[in-house]
């Protein structure tokens, strides 16, 4: 499960209530196609939300790469895209302290399934299909370690079968990259084996020198 539910432990302050205001405002730029004005808005939203005692989903952070890769600033939108994956961990850390450890694993990795998947549909739109088979297969092996460390069973074996993975890879993979499946299927199914922290980031370091 992803993050998604604001947890507000006082009365908003003067700067939240603004930071909200900003945010409310962001979505009216854009549905006025005005996107330069609406990242204005959420950068300004962001820095007022840093030292805020409320907590927002990451889906709130990811509009803003989202709307540069729609300004066509794909690669500031790359780069704000690998600053929350960065502060996932310490994002959970801070909201979820009361949390154990495996929790807490569990969140990260739900989180970063949205992540990545928010970086594939911008990578998409910005026809950088190797970078969106790279990031729709961490998105996938996000989830699968996210049920791991939630316990989730049968989910699990399910989605990290060998048919799940063909079919991911199989819909991902644009044709001039079949050359690359059976190796992809190789590395997401050792993956598979374990679906912890450790196994992720390998399997990240190896398809990252394969596809980016």
């Amino acid at each position: 499960m992803s993050i998604t539910v604001s947890v507000q432990v006082k009365e908003p302050t003067a700067r939240e209530l603004r930071a909200q205001s900003l945010l409310r405002e962001a979505t009216a730029k854009h549905d006025a196609k005005d996107l330069l004005g609406a990242i204005r808005c959420l950068r300004e939203a962001y820095e007022l939300l840093g030292t805020s005692s409320i907590s927002y989903p990451v889906e709130t952070y990811l509009r803003l790469p989202l709307y540069l890769q729609k300004a066509d600033l794909f690669q500031e939108a790359m780069e704000s895209f690998n600053s929350i994956l960065k502060s996932a961990a310490s994002q959970v850390a801070r909201n979820f302290a009361h949390q154990d450890v495996v929790t807490q694993l569990s969140l990260v990795a739900m989180n970063r399934h949205v992540i990545y998947d928010k970086m594939r549909v911008a990578c998409k739109r910005g026809k950088r299909p190797k970078l969106v088979s790279l990031y729709g297969l961490l998105s996938h092996a996000s989830w699968c370690e996210g049920l791991h460390y939630q316990k989730r069973k049968a989910e699990l074996r399910s989605s990290k079968s060998e048919t799940t993975w063909q079919t991911r890879i199989d819909k991902l993979f644009a044709p001039q990259e079949n050359g690359l499946r059976k190796d992809t299927l190789n590395r997401c199914l050792l993956f598979s084996e374990l679906c912890t922290e450790e196994a992720f980031d390998a399997l990240t370091e190896e398809m990252t020198s394969i596809l980016a």
